[in-house]
């Protein structure tokens, strides 16, 4: 790529920044007085399961982040095409421990159980022919059954319920960390567009950590959004449940 074509190009960037940054600036007062109101409100609500949630909301654009430091780390100038396979390696790395440790141990509580119920049924269950096994297999229906239950069961207007404050603070973080992103890509991209080396890391590389990074920032903004829209989303749908 010409030096011109990468000028204009960082131009480019740079002015997509300055619009995101300025659209984030907009919605990030109302969504932090917002979350301030959650905070402040008594009794305190349980944090620690509001962090969790919003650390699962969060977790795509910062596995996108992720994704492509290390393309960059990989392979400067053909980080583009290693970007992809990346992002695929990390959700099957953050997938192993699901598959590895949560399910296993969901079976084997569900199966510890089985086992208890048909020790206690044991007697009444020789009298009948494979009464063990017919035990065995009526307690996972009646297992499956309850559980189909419990999904048609509408919730209580009293029953707690802290999507809205999940939403938010998700929201928070996506906004907070597309603003870090549009400081690092306009301090990568203004250098190239004007054609001026401030020292420190050469052009070439500051121009691809630019262009990784955009990529990524509109997925942030947008996650954000989402996030802050699913909290009145869900604040709507209560207040519409309580009045009825």
């Amino acid at each position: 790529m010409s030096v011109h074509s990468a000028q204009t190009i960082a131009a480019n960037m740079t002015l997509i920044v300055v619009a995101i940054l300025a659209a984030t600036l907009i919605v990030l007062v109302p969504t932090w007085k917002r979350f301030r109101g959650y905070w402040d409100q008594e009794p305190k609500k349980p944090w620690r399961r509001i962090m969790l949630g919003s650390g699962l909301l969060v977790t795509p654009p910062m596995l996108l982040l992720l994704a492509g430091i290390i393309s960059l780390w990989i392979s400067t100038d053909n980080w583009q095409y290693e970007f992809r396979y990346v992002v695929i390696l990390l959700i099957l790395a953050l997938s192993l421990p699901v598959y590895f440790y949560l399910i296993p141990r969901w079976m084997l509580r569900k199966l510890s159980y089985i086992r208890s119920v048909s020790t206690r049924a044991s007697g009444f269950g020789s009298a009948l022919p494979f009464g063990f096994v017919r035990i065995y297999f009526f307690i996972l229906f009646r297992r499956a059954w309850r559980g189909l239950e419990f999904r048609g069961v509408t919730k209580s207007p009293n029953t707690p319920d802290f999507s809205k404050e999940i939403g938010v603070l998700a929201a928070l973080a996506c906004f907070l960390e597309t603003t870090l992103l549009s400081l690092l890509i306009s301090m990568a991209a203004i250098p190239v567009a004007i054609g001026v080396n401030l020292g420190g890391q050469p052009p070439e590389e500051n121009f691809e950590f630019a262009r990784a990074m955009m990529i990524v920032m509109p997925t942030v903004f947008a996650c954000g959004l989402s996030c802050l829209g699913f909290s009145y989303f869900t604040e709507l749908e209560h207040q519409a449940s309580v009045s009825r």
